[in-house]
């Protein structure tokens, strides 16, 4: 794994030391699934962020839309910091054209970030020099997921769901993956759902011609505790993936062992 400036975590983002990823690699950090560790995550939190982060912050009219808002912001300072030797309300997050937070240049070093949440989980995943997406799916939902992918799904998938021997479990699996691709490609959610997986992965309509870029890999997997995870990558070759339990101030929760397959 790459080094950054000084080390890749350092103790001013409050984080373990955990190398930031070199090219082809994939870290991803996911946060607890009790609801007493977020709370620990959260205490505090606000002073890391950017005063445009605290406008947008104390506009949430919902309880839990700001929380899962604040939780992100967490996990995102936190990570990029350790990653870039910053702390964490020093990381210059940005948004772009498209309305997806990135690290100004040149901080971010080549680092490319993807963040997904859903009833009080969040994902971050960390690449390098790279086309990234990432979406997270609580299995709690998948028949609400379900009931939506037989209305907007193409009908060759409906057609494939309908004929398999786990439906339900196809539909959260393909709903992830498209969102993870809209995400890279700065794509809506909803320009994916009606277009077939495999034909979207395979298509240039990411707005780049440059073959150096690689090809797009879609993979997908899910957890003991309930969650379906789908990770769009563009690079030379598949991206080597690791997955760690975010504990946040200076605690690693260790690795969480998943094992990822090819969605089309």
């Amino acid at each position: 794994m790459a080094e950054t400036i000084e080390s890749a975590m350092n103790s001013q983002s409050g984080m373990p030391q955990v190398s930031a990823p070199g090219v082809g690699e994939v870290v991803l950090w996911l946060t607890p699934s009790d609801e007493a560790s977020v709370d620990g995550l959260l205490a505090g939190a606000e002073s890391l962020l950017s005063a445009t982060e605290r406008d947008r912050f104390s506009g949430f009219k919902a309880a839990d839309a700001a929380r899962m808002f604040l939780l992100g912001r967490v996990l995102m300072r936190r990570v990029l910091g350790g990653n870039l030797g910053l702390a964490p309300e020093d990381v210059p997050i940005v948004i772009d054209d498209g309305g997806k937070p990135r690290v100004a240049a040149p901080a971010a070093q080549g680092l490319v970030f993807s963040l997904s949440h859903d009833r009080g989980r969040a994902v971050l995943a960390v690449g390098r020099e790279a086309g990234l997406g990432i979406d997270l799916v609580d299995l709690d939902r998948a028949y609400r997921v379900h009931h939506v992918a037989e209305r907007w799904f193409p009908e060759g998938e409906r057609q494939a769901m309908a004929s398999g021997n786990r439906p339900v479990d196809r539909a959260v699996a393909l709903w992830a993956g498209k969102e993870a691709l809209a995400k890279a490609r700065g794509h809506s959610l909803f320009y994916e759902l009606r277009r077939d997986l495999g034909e979207s992965l395979a298509s240039p309509e990411d707005g780049s011609d440059d073959a150096d870029a690689g090809e797009w890999h879609l993979l997908h997997t899910e957890t003991d505790d309930g969650i379906a995870l789908a990770l769009a990558y563009r690079g030379a070759g598949a991206p080597q993936v690791s997955c760690r339990l975010f504990r946040g101030d200076g605690i690693d929760g260790g690795a969480i062992r998943v094992g990822w397959a090819p969605l089309v």
